[in-house]
């Protein structure tokens, strides 16, 4: 998306510029001073052209710059960013349930809700502040699988161990089973994101 934007201002800013051969042609009949601007008009036109063609990096170069400014002692206590991401994965996932569920009671047209921009975000920053393997060491998403694993070996211990005639809470039990299912294959998603993101800034 970077590099769709620059190559737009590219393109725009090279329909105000004369074809080469043209400049060359007319080059015949100018002073040095003519000559030198006709050079250096030349330079930047095969400059753009190059800029057009080439393969730029923009996010690994976004990436660089702004490592580079918060690598300051100053600015230290970004190193404790990981800790903070737990509690905001948390909340990331609620409010995709929640929205999830409101896309999923208006549908009519079979509309899709997808929305990857805070694993981006999240990678992005890991990335700038050089913090992924900090993240990772605090295991994060295997602790939230073995909580869902483990809330939802429990409540179907109790749907097996319910008597005949107290089938009544079933339903409720059932339901709080999809639930759980539901918020770990989010938190999967989230994992899986995080981790395609990180192709993006290395």
């Amino acid at each position: 998306m970077v590099r769709t934007g620059g190559l737009h201002h590219c393109l725009e800013a090279s329909s105000y510029l004369p074809q080469i051969s043209y400049v060359y042609s007319s080059k015949e009949n100018m002073r040095e001073t003519g000559c030198d601007a006709i050079d250096c008009l030349v330079q930047f036109v095969c400059s753009l052209n190059h800029n057009l063609t080439e393969g730029s990096e923009y996010l690994k170069i976004l990436t660089e710059v702004f490592s580079n400014i918060f690598d300051t002692p100053e600015n230290n206590h970004l190193r404790l960013f990981p800790i903070i991401l737990p509690s905001l994965t948390i909340n990331y996932i609620e409010h995709i349930v929640t929205e999830k569920e409101k896309v999923s009671k208006k549908n009519k047209n079979g509309m899709i809700f997808s929305d990857d921009g805070f694993a981006i975000g999240v990678t992005y920053l890991l990335s700038v502040l050089n913090l992924h393997d900090e993240f990772e060491s605090l295991h994060w998403f295997d602790s939230v699988n073995k909580m869902y694993d483990e809330e939802e070996q429990l409540i179907e211990s109790q749907l097996a161990g319910e008597p005949n005639d107290m089938k009544s809470g079933d339903n409720t039990l059932k339901l709080s089973i999809r639930r759980l299912k539901l918020y770990k294959k989010e938190f999967e998603l989230l994992y899986y994101n995080l981790n395609s993101a990180k192709i993006f800034f290395h």
